[in-house]
Order: C-alpha cells, then sequence, then structure tokens
C-alpha cells in the first residue's frame, strides 16, 4: 500500500492544481455473467456495441492527452470481452496505471489472471459482499458464487505486482450486520476493503446503469440503532489499523446519507474524474453517461470548451446525488484537508510498519519483457 498512498497522493495535488481528471473507468463490455440484484448494467450490454482495438488505441491516446494518470479497466464483466489481454497490454504500453475491476465469479480463472498480469494489469479490485455464502449467492443470483469469488481473490494476491488488492463491498439490509466480521477477512488475507451503501432506483425506465431494485436490500428505521452501532465499529476499526480504505468522513456520510435517504453532495464528476462507455460515450459519472463521445473529431475542442463546463456544472447541480465511493473519496481527498491529512497519516503508518517489519516486502509476479 506505501508506493499505491505515495501515487496517489502526488495524483491527487496534481489533478488539483491542474483541474484536469485523476482517473477514468473504461467500461469496456457492458455484459456480465452475474445478475446481481443491486445493478442492472448486464441488462444493456451487447458486443455490437464494443469498440475495435484500433479504437481502444485511440481512447489511451485521448486519455493520455488529458494527462489522466490512472485507468480503471472493468465492465460488466471485462473478462467477458474477447480481446481485454491486448486492451490492457495497450493501456500498459501508453504508460497508464491499471486497475482490473471484476466480479471474480466463475469466468474469472487462475490462468486468466495470470495473463491480465502479463498484459500490464497492476492492481484488481473484486467485488465481495458477505462472509456468509447463501447471502452473497443471494445477492449475485448465483449458487456456489462465495467460493469461487474467494478462491480467485486468494490467488490474485499472490500474483498481482500491485501493493493494494482491494475488495468492493455494497452495504445493504441484508449484510450490514457481518460488515466487522467481512473487513476481519479481507485484513487477514492482507488485502483491503471499500464499504460502499447500496444505490438503488424504483424507476425502472432511467438510464442509470448501476441502480437495480431489490426491497431486501432497503434499509428501515428498525434497523438504524444497529447500523449506526456497526459503522461506530467500522470507524473504530478504521483507528484501530484495520485495512479499510475508506476515510473516516466517508464512514460517517455514508451512514447519513443511509438514515436521511439524501445523498445529495458537491461532487466534482467531469472534472476529477470521467466514465467511458464500450462505444466511446462519455459520461462524467456512471449516473450521468452519453454527454459526448470521444472518438469525435472534435472532441478536445468540446471537452474544453466552456459550454461544455457550463453542462457539466448543470447536470452536477440537478443530480439527486449518490454515495458511490469511487467519487466521493477523490473528492473528499482534492477538497477537504482533513481527509487528506487522514490518508498522509496512513502512509506515515504504513512506513513505520514497513520499517519495523524489515522493509518493503519484495515484489510479486511481474509482467513479461517485451
Amino acid at each position: 500500500m506505501l508506493l499505491k498512498i505515495k501515487r496517489d497522493l502526488s495524483g491527487y495535488l496534481n489533478s488539483r492544481i491542474k483541474r484536469r481528471p485523476f482517473f477514468a473507468v473504461f467500461r469496456i463490455t457492458r455484459r456480465c455473467d452475474l445478475r446481481c440484484r443491486m445493478c442492472r448494467v448486464w441488462k444493456t450490454g451487447s458486443a455490437r456495441e464494443e469498440m475495435s482495438l484500433e479504437q481502444v488505441a485511440r481512447v489511451a491516446e485521448i486519455l493520455k492527452r488529458l494527462r489522466i494518470p490512472y485507468v480503471i479497466i472493468t465492465g460488466g464483466e471485462p473478462f467477458l470481452h474477447p480481446h481485454l489481454f491486448e486492451i490492457l497490454d495497450i493501456f500498459y504500453r501508453s504508460g497508464f496505471a491499471i486497475r482490473l475491476e471484476t466480479n471474480a465469479g466463475k469466468l474469472v480463472t487462475p490462468n486468466k489472471l495470470d495473463q491480465a498480469v502479463q498484459s500490464g494489469a497492476t492492481d484488481f479490485s473484486v467485488s465481495l459482499d458477505a462472509v456468509t455464502p447463501a447471502i452473497q449467492s443471494f445477492i449475485c443470483n448465483s449458487e456456489g458464487i462465495w467460493e469461487t469469488i474467494t478462491g480467485n481473490l486468494e490467488y490474485a494476491i499472490k500474483i498481482f505486482p500491485g501493493d493494494l488488492p482491494l475488495v468492493n463491498t455494497v452495504v445493504t439490509r441484508l449484510n450490514f450486520r457481518e460488515l466487522p466480521q467481512l473487513v476481519k477477512y479481507v485484513h487477514q488475507k492482507n488485502a483491503y476493503i471499500m464499504i460502499v451503501p447500496v444505490v438503488l432506483s424504483s424507476n425502472t425506465q432511467d438510464n442509470k446503469l448501476f441502480r437495480g431494485a431489490c426491497e431486501e436490500f432497503e434499509f428501515t428505521e428498525a434497523d438504524y440503532p444497529e447500523l449506526t452501532e456497526v459503522y461506530r465499529e467500522l470507524i473504530n476499526m478504521r483507528k484501530s489499523g484495520f485495512n479499510i480504505l475508506n476515510s473516516t468522513r466517508f464512514l460517517k456520510d455514508s451512514l447519513k446519507a443511509i438514515i436521511s435517504k439524501r445523498a445529495k453532495w458537491e461532487c466534482d464528476a467531469g472534472e476529477f474524474y470521467i466514465e467511458i462507455l464500450p462505444d466511446g460515450q462519455l459520461g462524467i459519472c456512471n449516473d450521468i453517461p452519453g454527454q459526448l463521445n470521444v472518438l469525435d473529431k472534435d472532441f478536445f475542442e468540446t471537452f474544453h470548451s466552456r459550454a461544455f463546463r457550463r453542462k457539466v456544472k448543470e447536470l452536477r447541480k440537478s443530480c439527486s446525488g449518490c454515495t458511490y465511493g469511487i467519487y466521493r473519496e477523490v473528492s473528499y481527498h482534492m477538497n477537504d484537508y482533513v481527509v487528506l491529512g487522514e490518508r498522509m497519516s496512513d502512509l506515515t503508518k504504513e512506513i513505520a510498519k514497513r520499517m519495523i517489519g524489515g522493509g518493503i516486502r519484495p515484489n510479486k509476479a511481474r509482467r513479461r519483457n517485451h
């Protein structure tokens, strides 16, 4: 985690000073092999919309011109894409730090994870929402999925060269009671966890890809006292050194958002982070896609225009908000010196831990030489 925190702090400062995106999410496909109840991206995916490798290379060139240092390759499920490894190679050769985000389900095998590392992926994220296999099976609509995910997680931790293996956990009424146990499980595996409240939608006609509808996930007032105690425990666990990647502010704000049912906040979508869909559509976040296309000849002129900047601000203003950690945490680090100070404290503690433990741990598997 030491190098990761250093890179992030440098990236945060550069993005804040120069007002440019810190990362881009590239959804190379919207197809997915799972049918998770909190998500509906799988309902929209089609191989026909996905880019050619020549177009992917163009995207890499564009993001490089925008001076974006980090790219997250995801989906849908990226392992469904027939050219995933070539895509990773393109971004690696272009000089990006690459995180591969996967459901780590039954499509994923040790051999494919090896190929991802050899193709240039540095860090990885998997989705794991429970320590109870039956709960995970219900969430994903897939029997036996917990064993598959955890097996792939353990293997990926061994082979990926990055120092921040990450578990993404969505908090719902079904799993919140076992979050402390899940944190301990992830910590014991030498991975980190990002805990994010579920974001649902009752409107099946909107274009929000990651807002499913599931009554079993919705919190009730009767849950709030116990939920509050769970979040207090998570905050204390973070302070005591457990591998919780969330900032303390995010954990506190998450609880407030769940209880108040209000998620409005001052976000920086389209400024510090952007999303690219399989056909090249650029969105300021995953809730507001399709503002322009990165493959358009006049993309740079439009993206940097005052008219587009005004449009982005209007879109943010009209949004009802979210609790997506991937966005909030970056904005918090850019705009809240308390959060940034907490991250710097994490760095100091990590340095001390490494010194006491005998230095930086040796590198693991590396990309092939060319």
